[in-house]
């Protein structure tokens, strides 16, 4: 009996080494790109204050990736990359909080990434100009993403973007990417929205 029971446990744990290895965290960065909402002040007893803006104008100061059961807090800051974040493998969805901890209120959540290194694209939700339901486009951030020499391009906007690159001009689709090479040196770079 304590044989058939020990190796049944051995098989458990066998199983379980293998599902971790099928199943490895996933890494994951973010960007939000936007505006800034425009700056207000006011005066109160010969001092400037600032004036917080308006709700939804930003991205939530506290935020948190779930990974597991435990979250991660984050901070979140207009076109800036955060830290690379794990997601553990038994994390079942990419999902962000608005708040430091994993009972804070929901903010995103969607499909967890393929890519063992992934970027998290942000934007305001085009119908509302709002960062109350933001939307994200996923993309491959490993190595094999982004050659030497290549940039990226990514269109958050609801229309398409006409870049010209140097002397050869592309458009990129709303919600699209684009990848170009790049060379050293000076380059002119234009962009408008059609």
């Amino acid at each position: 009996m304590k044989r058939i029971f020990l190796s049944a446990l051995g098989f458990c744990a066998l199983a379980f080494a293998a599902s971790a290895q099928d199943n490895p965290p996933k890494h994951i960065r973010f960007l939000a790109l936007g505006e800034l909402p425009v700056w207000r002040e006011e005066l109160k007893d010969g001092v400037r204050k600032g004036i917080k803006p308006p709700e939804g104008s930003v991205p939530p100061a506290a935020t948190a990736l779930l990974s597991g059961d435990q979250a991660i807090p984050f901070k979140m800051t207009l076109r800036a990359f955060t830290n690379v974040l794990t997601m553990a493998p038994t994390t079942p969805k990419l999902e962000i909080r608005k708040g430091k901890d994993a009972a804070a209120t929901p903010w995103l959540s969607t499909r967890k990434p393929a890519a063992p290194l992934s970027l998290g694209v942000l934007f305001r939700d085009p119908a509302t100009m709002s960062w109350n339901n933001p939307k994200m486009l996923l993309l491959k951030d490993d190595p094999s993403a982004l050659k030497p020499g290549e940039i990226r391009f990514v269109n958050v906007s609801d229309k398409t973007v006409l870049v010209k690159l140097g002397t050869k001009a592309f458009g990129i689709a709303p919600g699209k990417t684009a990848t170009k090479p790049i060379k050293e040196g000076r380059f002119r770079l234009v962009h408008s929205l059609y």
